[in-house]
């Protein structure tokens, strides 16, 4: 005779002793971790870069493509936004609506908030670029500990992650995509 048995809550694939969190240690712990590899990297930074010897308001890269950051970064400085500036394009001033830089809202919307706070170009350049360094670290640690992976070695990825050559190779000119 088939009988029809009542399914247990605690069988299956998420049986006693199954760990039901997104990450291997508490929030508070986590918290705490996240700050070793943003520091780890942002001393890396200082060290790599130099930090001491440059002014923090002269961008570190002031070629190729960083003039048009470096433009783009002074209109939202100055005018609120990074598409038209009054000052440039004599007689009717600057207007880049046709210039795509559509999947960047977010990165321009940063920086926008962080105009808040100074105006000066190369000071916001810097300081997106040095902020998009530990933040790169903490959210590569923070996908290595969420697969399990311990602290040590997420640590040692999520700063080697950060110095990949492509963010060494494009410093400021690609500032949007490191």
């Amino acid at each position: 005779m088939i009988t029809a048995r009542r399914r247990d809550p605690d069988a299956g694939p998420r049986a006693a002793g199954a760990d039901r969190t997104a990450f291997p240690v508490s929030w508070r712990r986590l918290a705490a971790e996240c700050t070793v590899p943003a520091a780890v990297a942002w001393l890396w930074a200082v060290w790599s870069y130099r930090l001491w010897r440059i002014s923090p308001s002269v961008p570190i890269n002031q070629s190729d493509d960083a003039r048009l950051i470096t433009n783009i970064v002074k209109n939202i400085a100055d005018q609120g936004w990074w598409t038209t500036n009054p000052d440039l394009g004599y007689p009717i001033g600057q207007q880049l609506y046709d210039f795509p830089h559509g999947g960047e809202t977010w990165q321009l919307a940063t920086l926008r908030v962080m105009a808040i706070f100074t105006d000066r170009p190369g000071l916001l350049m810097n300081a997106y670029y040095f902020l998009g360094i530990g933040l790169t670290a903490v959210a590569a640690f923070l996908a290595l500990r969420h697969l399990r992976v311990s602290f040590g070695l997420a640590l040692v990825g999520s700063v080697g992650l950060t110095w990949l050559p492509f963010r060494i190779a494009h410093h400021q000119w690609h500032l949007f995509r490191t």
